[in-house]
């Protein structure tokens, strides 16, 4: 089975493509003093030339000029002024195909650098795997490789053989953690993980699909449930120092493998990697859960008090309504008091021109209150 393409053909193509931006041409091929000197030692303006255009591609992208490859005019001409030959001397560079083989050999020598070859896959896989572990994007990667292979001094190599170091590296930093989190499991541990894939007594759940899809409507009930779901993950006595194995962003990789996975596909997966998967999901289960029901027991507590102040405010506003009454009573007896005197009556003729005496003491009764 043919393998997927991992680098992005963007990459590829900025990768291994000859510049064309004066800024770029400038950065990358500018001929150094020691350079010049090599140059200028040929004999013809054409291999001066054909020389400038094999170290130019040697030293960026890194790989050698191909037979026939003429460079994108703004390079060909920006290496020709600096040598002081006419760019189309390129054109007599490759009538001897010989010239290329010998300029290649030479600046191998010169400049200390040689091909990618077949061992490098191997080399260059154990060196990025560190990374990989916790980089799992193709394009970064390779990016990484190729600052390493010029720091080396080697070619860059074909696109399957850098597809295979970054792929290779990839799976063996996944397998590493794997191994890191599973051997820190004893074997009553495992087994108790692999009791997580068995049917829930009496549903056709398994235990691990039950402790992951708890009710989070906030209710008394439901906030018992979750608390069942934390005192069975606890009980596995799986201890925390486990996520100190591998980095984080690889820990909550594995968790949310299983938190998707269903029980067949987990499994089917090696016993390593299973119980690696299910270590991650439960301590991440019992942690994640612990959080639900704090949230859950907020809300619980926010709806409590929201309907105490309901109630609350509905007893003042009864006890408003139920004064109001009362409190006019006294207040139209006070203004019949206050009238009799100005007009020099009788104050309590007054009073029971206004409101009956027994009603007048049951107000004041009610204020009192």
């Amino acid at each position: 089975m043919t393998r997927r393409t991992l680098l992005s053909e963007t990459w590829w193509q900025q990768a291994t493509t000859i510049p064309d931006d004066d800024r770029e041409i400038a950065k990358h091929y500018t001929l150094e003093r020691s350079d010049l000197d090599l140059i200028m030692r040929q004999n013809k303006a054409s291999n001066r030339l054909g020389l400038a255009c094999v170290l130019a591609t040697l030293r960026y992208p890194g790989r050698p000029l191909a037979e026939g490859e003429v460079l994108p005019p703004g390079v060909l001409r920006f290496l020709a002024r600096q040598i002081n030959v006419d760019h189309r001397e390129i054109d007599h560079y490759f009538e001897r195909p010989q010239t290329r083989r010998e300029h290649l050999a030479l600046l191998f020598d010169r400049m200390q650098i040689r091909p990618f070859a077949p061992s490098d896959i191997r080399v260059l896989t154990g060196w990025l795997t560190p990374a990989a572990q916790t980089l799992r994007q193709a394009d970064k990667l390779a990016d990484m490789v190729v600052e390493e292979l010029r720091r080396r001094r080697i070619l860059l190599p074909t696109r399957p053989a850098l597809e295979a170091i970054i792929h290779v590296a990839i799976r063996r930093g996944i397998r590493i953690a794997h191994r890191a989190l599973a051997n820190g499991l004893s074997d009553d541990q495992r087994l108790e993980l692999d009791k997580l894939l068995e049917s829930r007594e009496g549903t056709n759940l398994s235990v691990l699909a039950w402790a992951r899809t708890p009710a989070l409507a906030p209710a008394a009930a439901n906030l018992d449930k979750i608390a069942e779901r934390i005192r069975f993950l606890r009980s596995l006595n799986l201890p925390m120092t486990l996520m100190e194995r591998i980095p984080a962003k690889v820990f909550d990789e594995f968790a949310a493998e299983g938190m998707r996975m269903s029980a067949q596909h987990l499994r089917d997966l090696s016993p390593e990697r299973r119980h690696a998967v299910l270590a991650a999901t439960a301590l991440h289960l019992s942690r994640h859960l612990t959080d639900c029901a704090i949230d859950m027991f907020k809300k619980i507590m926010g709806v409590l008090a929201r309907r105490a102040d309901n109630r609350a405010a509905a007893r003042v506003t009864r006890s408003v309504r139920e004064v109001q009454k009362p409190l006019k009573d006294v207040s139209k007896v006070c203004h019949a008091i206050i009238e009799a005197k100005e007009k020099s009556e009788d104050i309590s003729k007054a009073i029971e021109r206004a409101i009956q005496w027994p009603a007048f003491t049951v107000s004041v009764a009610a204020v009192d209150r």
